[in-house]
């Protein structure tokens, strides 16, 4: 087993990281690959809470009361470059001759971009750097080459999404302003959080200028955060022994999207809503998105609310019964008929979490899996469940629905103070990936997205929502597509995804 030098510790402590918590990395690293065993898709009835029409009003009454209270707040991870974003169309510039010809071996969606690049609320930023309409190598140049917007290095939440009349809006404004319609408290003023690469603060701090600008009234209280490097995790090379620099110290690297617990922590409010950044749709196609969000922050402010009352009740030797049968009705947990139980139980952070219809998405889903403390509601990611398990894909197979990411989160107890987060982890709930750095092939642990593992020991409710609600950009041609482009050629559009 890999094991650390007194050297090593001695950095860390200096680093102000736990020597033991490394340790106990490598040694994860050292071990088989940890698998998530998932015992049934979560469906209709069986996990998955399916809202009458009858209850959204008073769902939105519940919520629009929370925010305007001043309770709300946003959280949207937008650390990530747009490296994936436009991958396919860098490799084709890459590859393009110096005459300007496209290599004939290319994706379909590179050409879906170069022939819609002009309906693309992109296309002002490209023509002002030598695009030409109709001339692929120009666009390309215009996106990646010398003195050209450097596409693939800008974060994805200042890429140009849309489109309003002659306002550019990127993804960072559209947040803002759908923040904005969800979480305005009784002044106007809009609470929005991102995580963001330490290169890009300037560009981010630029952009809530513009931001707030589009919004018709309020303004936008921006706050900012960096991934933090304690959260960096070590990696073992082929030899099976601690990577290290050319110094000889311990190399450390940034342990993935579920390393964001500590951001989510520091947020304003104690109901946060969460989404990817590269989810968010054009105003015209926004009309059941605020409901919705409306309607999953009500229901967690609602349940959230009932699971208080029932803590007064069990505080005061009363309500074990009732307190019993809304964990079962509820969260699907059966516990014994012990108040300390089942204080432990409603006494903790809660999320209700959009689900849409599986439509072969790649990411995570929801199914009742082992978590901490048992069986209980999970967000699991494909890369979490072992493939070479017949029984574990087949239940795979028969999952109904699909993680969107979009989460109405409560993280303060009913006297108003912050739950440490870090107590309902589950930190055994990690990914393996190999990875090349400095000439060797290396094995490293990512954590699950924030929602996955981060979570797994919060009271946790799935909703289902509609499929409109998911419109994510994971390349430029799905900016061509109904969700995000006012008006485009019909073959274009009909071939984005």
């Amino acid at each position: 087993m890999p094991r650390l030098s007194q050297a090593d510790r001695t950095q860390l402590n200096a680093q102000g990281r736990d020597p033991d918590q490394i340790q106990a990395a490598l040694d994860l690293l050292a071990g088989d690959r940890p698998w998530t065993r998932i015992h049934r898709p979560a469906t209709r009835g069986d996990g998955i809470v399916v809202l009458d029409p009858a209850s959204w009003p008073a769902l939105e009454q519940a919520a629009q009361a929370a925010a305007t209270s001043g309770r709300v707040g946003t959280f949207v991870p937008a650390s990530g470059a747009a490296t994936r974003l436009c991958a396919a169309l860098w490799a084709t510039w890459d590859a393009m001759s110096d005459d300007g010809v496209l290599p004939e071996a290319r994706p379909q969606l590179v050409d879906e971009v170069l022939e819609g690049a002009p309906e693309m609320a992109l296309w002002p930023a490209l023509q002002a750097h030598g695009a030409t309409e109709g001339d692929p190598a120009s666009i390309l140049d215009a996106m990646f080459g010398e003195g050209g917007l450097a596409l693939d290095r800008q974060p994805k939440a200042l890429v140009p999404f849309h489109r309003h009349g002659s306002d550019i809006r990127t993804a960072f404004d559209e947040h803002v302003v759908e923040a904005s319609l969800l979480a305005s408290d009784a002044q106007g003023r809009v609470r929005v959080h991102m995580t963001v690469a330490p290169e890009h603060l300037a560009g981010f701090r630029r952009a809530a200028a513009h931001a707030t600008a589009s919004l018709e009234d309020g303004t936008v209280d921006l706050s900012l955060s960096m991934q933090d490097p304690v959260t960096d995790m070590p990696a073992l090379g082929e030899d099976g022994e601690p990577v290290r620099d050319d110094a000889g110290q311990l190399f450390l690297r940034a342990g993935g999207h579920g390393s964001l617990l500590g951001n989510l922590d520091a947020c304003e409010g104690d109901v946060v809503l969460v989404k990817n950044v590269d989810n968010v749709v054009r105003a015209g196609m926004r009309g059941p998105v605020v409901p919705w969000r409306r309607r999953l922050m009500g229901l967690l402010v609602t349940r959230q609310a009932e699971a208080w009352a029932l803590l007064e009740h069990l505080a005061r030797g009363e309500g074990v019964a009732e307190a019993q049968a809304f964990c079962a009705d509820v969260l699907g947990i059966d516990l014994p008929a012990e108040a300390s139980a089942l204080i432990d139980r409603l006494d903790r952070p809660w999320r209700v979490a959009g689900m849409v219809r599986n439509t072969g998405q790649p990411g995570g889903g929801p199914y009742w899996a082992d978590g901490p403390e048992g069986v209980s509601l999970q967000i699991v990611e494909g890369a979490q469940i072992d493939p070479d398990c017949a029984e574990q894909m087949a239940i795979v197979q028969g999952a109904s629905h699909f993680n969107p990411v979009d989460l109405a989160l409560g993280l303060r107890d009913r006297h108003g103070a912050s739950y440490d987060l870090s107590r309902y982890t589950d930190p055994s709930a990690v990914l393996f990936a190999s990875k090349f750095h400095a000439g060797q092939t290396m094995r490293v642990i990512e954590h699950p997205g924030l929602w996955n593992g981060q979570m797994a020991g919060w009271n946790t409710v799935f909703v289902e929502i509609p499929e409109a609600l998911f419109q994510p950009v994971k390349t430029l041609a799905d900016l061509l597509g109904d969700g995000h482009a006012e008006r485009g050629p019909e073959a274009v559009r009909k071939g984005a995804k």
